[in-house]
This record gives C-alpha cells, structure tokens and sequence, in this order.
C-alpha cells in the first residue's frame, strides 16, 4: 500500500482497533505469557494495568479513532486540516 499516486514510501499500521473491555480482560486473564509478564512487572504492577483499564479505556478508543481516521486520510489522500 502507498499513501499517495506516485507515493513509494510504503505505510502500514498494526495495532488493535478492535480491541473492547471484555477482550482486554481476555488477555490479561488467559494469556500464555500471562506469568511471564507476572514475573516481569510484579504481581502488584500487573493488578494496577487491570485495575486501570475502566479509567483508560475512553482514551484508547479516542486514540484508536483519530489514528485510524489519519490512517485513511493519508491513503486516500484526503488529510484534513484540524
């Protein structure tokens, strides 16, 4: 993908869009490297990011809507003034 006709500089983007409240505790709970990430943060470090989920999550989902809307301005070349 090019971000504009004649554009060779190449764009991509991962992140996770879809992600919502449920599949967040998904991941925190079940994860394969749920202990390893334990064992790294510490117990209590690792409880604080789960705790701060609810707090965090408007922001994320702002974020991800101003991302994914820049993304698309830029390959379609319609990038907005703000």
């Amino acid at each position: 993908m090019h971000s504009r006709e004649g554009d060779t500089r190449p764009v991509g983007l991962q992140y996770h869009i879809e992600l919502t409240p449920e599949m967040f505790d998904t991941w925190m709970h079940f994860h394969p490297h749920r202990q390893e990430a334990i064992e790294i943060l510490g117990q209590k470090r690792f409880e604080h990011i789960e705790q701060e989920r609810s707090m965090r999550y408007p922001i994320y989902r702002e974020h991800t809507r101003i991302l994914f809307g820049n993304f698309l301005a830029i390959c379609t070349g319609h990038v907005h003034e703000s």
